[in-house]
């Protein structure tokens, strides 16, 4: 009898410890499973927009890039970068960048002209690090007089 009850002891051991693996490998199946459809929700979140970007003076061209939505300006401009969209920015503490020359046509301190931001043919509210752009956006820089 003490054998029989020794040998069921080692059978329920067995089978615990066996039950208690499988279940830590489903569990851990969920996990995995949840933080996949996770990653897939949030991708679907991120969705890709394409803008407009150009400038006053005709000689330069105008750029179409996509960006994620939610994009600030200055991430578009980013990305016109690779396709050959050439800027120059000043980082100010506290304000952002900001834009001192396009394709080596440089603002003038002296005349107080500084390149400035429209978007959709308004001067935008916010700088090119705040403003964040919406599908279809037009952006435009405009080398404009500006009065302190």
């Amino acid at each position: 009898m003490n054998q029989r009850f020794l040998s069921f002891c080692a059978l329920c051991t067995f089978t615990l410890i066996f039950a208690g693996a499988g279940c830590t490998n489903s569990s851990e199946n969920t996990i995995a499973a949840n933080q996949s459809i996770s990653n897939e929700q949030t991708v679907a979140q991120e969705k890709q927009i394409e803008v407009t970007l150009s400038s006053d003076k005709p000689e330069l061209r105008t750029y179409t890039v996509s960006v994620l939505e939610g994009s600030t300006v200055e991430r578009v401009m980013e990305e016109a970068q690779t396709q050959g969209f050439l800027y120059e920015t000043k980082t100010m503490e506290g304000l952002g960048s900001f834009v001192t020359s396009i394709h080596g046509v440089n603002q003038n301190e002296a005349e107080n002209e500084y390149w400035s931001l429209y978007i959709n043919d308004e001067l935008a509210q916010e700088g090119m690090s705040t403003q964040k752009v919406n599908a279809t956006d037009r952006i435009q820089w405009k080398l404009e007089k500006v009065s302190f």
